[in-house]
């Protein structure tokens, strides 16, 4: 029988404050990084940008408007019910990437 495989223990990285204490070798190149990151906000809204555009629904509807578009026609261009392209619609209007006004009585998707 072989013998089992010795696992040395691994040594806890020392924090303070929730900060990593360990000496960085390469300060000048984490002090430009830092520089350039967006806060965490700026961060929350691009991940929640990026999960939008992650869906195929919404993706589409954006790659089919180019100007103005009548949003009853958005309907059957995807094979969707009117309620699942405006809930889409919606979505999209919330994080300002696209713009509804009115013509006559009509909404229009731009």
């Amino acid at each position: 029988m072989k013998p089992a495989l010795k696992v040395n223990p691994t040594k806890s990285v020392p924090e303070t404050n929730g900060v990593c204490a360990v000496p960085c070798f390469k300060e000048e190149l984490v002090r430009k990084i830092k520089g350039w990151l967006p806060d965490d906000s700026e961060v929350r809204r691009i991940a929640t940008l990026h999960g939008a555009l992650a869906d195929p629904s919404r993706l589409k509807i954006l790659l089919a408007l180019s100007g103005e578009s009548c949003a009853s026609a958005m309907f059957p261009m995807f094979l969707a019910s009117h309620l699942c392209t405006s809930h889409q619609l919606r979505l999209l209007r919330n994080l300002n990437l696209v713009a509804t006004a009115t013509m006559g009585k009509w909404p229009i998707t731009r």
